[in-house]
């Protein structure tokens, strides 16, 4: 899981890169995600238009990986998490891991809804489905 250190400019941004340029050099398998809209995104080719990323890169599968893009407004894909060659891979639901944490720390009551989303800024259309969505649901007037 990508922090904002992995993604800003810096020592933390060179270790991650250190760190995944030597797992993606064996054979050891590599799931990144990046739910972080904000610094730069780690390089890949070609570099996807989207606002998340997930990579499963299976270390018998290079130099192929599996990318998974989505956007703001679409569910967290779940993801296969390589074990072994030949393996049944486990099914990761990130996006239901994440609603449940959200649910079970109360985040409705911590997070004002009602302030701008931090940066980076939203698209214009991104921002009104938000506004849409969280007045929907009583968090924003």
């Amino acid at each position: 899981m990508l922090s904002p250190t992995n993604k800003t400019a810096g020592q933390g941004r060179r270790e991650y890169e250190n760190k995944r340029e030597e797992v993606l050099q064996s054979l050891t398998s590599l799931v990144e995600i990046d739910l972080l809209r904000g610094g730069e995104p780690m390089e890949m080719e070609p570099l996807p238009q989207s606002d998340y990323r997930i990579i499963v890169s299976p270390g018998w599968e290079r130099p192929w990986s599996r990318l998974h893009t989505f956007g703001i407004r679409e569910l967290i894909p779940e993801v296969s998490v390589p074990l072994r060659q030949g393996e049944l891979e486990p099914r990761l639901s990130i996006g239901m891991l994440l609603a449940g944490v959200y649910g079970r720390a109360h985040y409705e009551i911590s997070i004002d809804y009602r302030l701008p989303p931090p940066d980076p800024p939203l698209s214009p259309d991104d921002s009104a489905w938000i506004d849409t969505m969280l007045r929907g649901r009583g968090l924003r007037e």
